[in-house]
């Protein structure tokens, strides 16, 4: 079993390799990046292939990236069941039928919405930022970094996670309990910010949140080096807020935890 997580162009250059970086630490299994290129010279990814990964930042880009043919063949190959996917932020826009996202203009005169469309391998629209989270449009700023406040939907109990202006993820139609369920909800008003839906022999699992951030590598996911000391400092206070369950839950919720995949004990998180 293999998880590949794509590292190509249209993905953030610190968020997709800390990914990565969980999951090795995580699982006892083989985790790689992928990008356009690996993609384009061959279909050996197609076989070896077990889990598909895309985090943020830029539908656009993964599209013009990968172009019509690739992206054929990832919604295919979970059609059939060859590998499951996983969208976080930008990734469950990815796969929704319906993209709808206000960015931030460089006019303030102006509003910048971007409509668009991805792998319909969700039927639904993915709406953001989700507006519950982030009033405002999304600018790719630090400031677009928020904790949220989820509750599960078994046990409705709360944990905290970092949001970076991923979608509302809305149904087009009720989702049969044979074919998904919702996975976690904004404590607030319920909003659904994870689920999994069945796309032909293959799982989905979609994430609006970050769950791979915590105390430990906010720092390098956020680059605040380059950002003032009260950013730097703000950020780091909200990521000490983490009870650091996010990732094992998204494991879980992933079809990811199973007894041979998750590691026993994972190695603690490293303190910048």
């Amino acid at each position: 079993m293999s998880v590949r997580v794509y590292i190509g162009s249209g993905t953030s250059k610190n968020g997709a390799p800390l990914l990565v970086e969980e999951l090795s630490r995580h699982l006892d299994m083989d985790v790689a990046g992928i990008n356009e290129h690996e993609m384009r010279a061959s279909d050996a990814w197609l076989k070896n292939t077990s889990v598909l990964v895309f985090a943020g930042q830029s539908v656009g880009r993964f599209k013009e990236a990968l172009g019509e043919e690739i992206m054929a063949k990832i919604k295919v190959g979970v059609h059939e069941g060859a590998f499951d996917y996983i969208g976080i932020c930008a990734g469950a826009a990815f796969a929704s039928a319906k993209i709808k996202y206000r960015m931030k203009p460089v006019n303030p005169d102006k509003d910048i919405v971007i409509r668009n469309t991805g792998l319909s391998m969700f039927n639904g629209l993915a709406s953001g930022p989700c507006r519950s989270v982030s009033p405002l449009p999304f600018s790719g700023g630090s400031e677009n970094l928020k904790l949220i406040t989820l509750l599960d939907t078994v046990h409705y109990k709360p944990y905290n996670v970092f949001h970076w202006g991923g979608p509302a993820l809305i149904p087009m139609e009720p989702i049969p309990a044979s074919m998904g369920r919702t996975l976690s909800i904004l404590k607030s008003d319920g909003t659904p910010m994870s689920l999994n839906v069945q796309f032909g022999a293959g799982r989905i699992t979609l994430c609006s949140f970050h769950p791979e951030i915590h105390a430990g590598n906010i720092h390098r996911w956020a680059e605040t080096r380059f950002l003032p000391d009260e950013e730097a400092q703000r950020l780091q206070q909200l990521a000490s807020k983490l009870d650091g369950t996010a990732f094992v839950r998204f494991l879980g919720d992933a079809g990811l935890a199973g007894s041979t995949a998750i590691k026993k004990e994972a190695a603690p998180a490293a303190s910048l």
